[in-house]
């Protein structure tokens, strides 16, 4: 993801400040000219200034993976599974996105937030469903299909929506190869908004 253009987009997300650092700070930092301790003198240090706004922001913390951000993953076609760790308790929407080939999703059994049934990543609660892979199948009880949950996943070709869902996030569709049949019969509930087009 570029610079300005993941700033911009990251405006969509809340609490992008988890994932990527201070937007406030990454702008200032790029204006801002580099001023040397030894003399004072301002030399905008242009190299410096793109080097920190594409630099994510680190974490002092070492206790392990907490968090993956939008677009984590995103065009891993050579990921094929995928195991979520106990210690991981916030997924954003886009974190696999374009992962062709996955096909296995697990959680570990002790993750306090999510948990893995029929290759889909759910909330602990079972009712949201965050992402999946060509091979899901969604379980019953499910009521909302998070944003972006399979976005690009070229290998979806047939899918079941259970009518425990009220609603499907933006993008949720988007770029996978379903029937266009199902695709109207989707957007027509749902919204065309799903798979990022309009059908009439």
């Amino acid at each position: 993801m570029g610079g300005i253009q993941g700033l911009h987009q990251l405006d969509k997300h809340r609490d992008t400040e988890r994932y990527y650092g201070n937007r406030r700070e990454c702008i200032q930092r790029l204006y801002r000219p580099y001023r040397r301790r030894d003399t004072g003198r301002s030399y905008g240090n242009k190299h410096e200034r793109i080097q920190r706004l594409h630099r994510p922001y680190r974490r002092r913390d070492t206790g392990g993976v907490k968090e993956i951000g939008y677009g984590a993953f995103s065009g891993c076609t050579g990921l094929t599974g995928i195991v979520i760790p106990e210690g991981v308790t916030e997924i954003d929407c886009g974190a696999f996105g374009g992962c062709t080939n996955l096909t296995t999703i697990s959680v570990s059994v002790d993750n306090p937030s999510y948990v893995s049934i029929n290759n889909c990543c759910l909330s602990k609660d079972l009712r949201r469903l965050i992402f999946g892979c060509r091979s899901s199948i969604i379980p019953d009880g499910v009521s909302m299909i998070e944003w972006d949950a399979f976005r690009d996943c070229a290998g979806l070709t047939s899918i079941r929506i259970p009518d425990s869902v009220t609603a499907i996030g933006v993008s949720a569709f988007y770029g996978c190869n379903l029937p266009e049949s199902v695709k109207k019969e989707l957007a027509v509930k749902f919204g065309s908004f799903i798979f990022d087009e309009y059908y009439k």
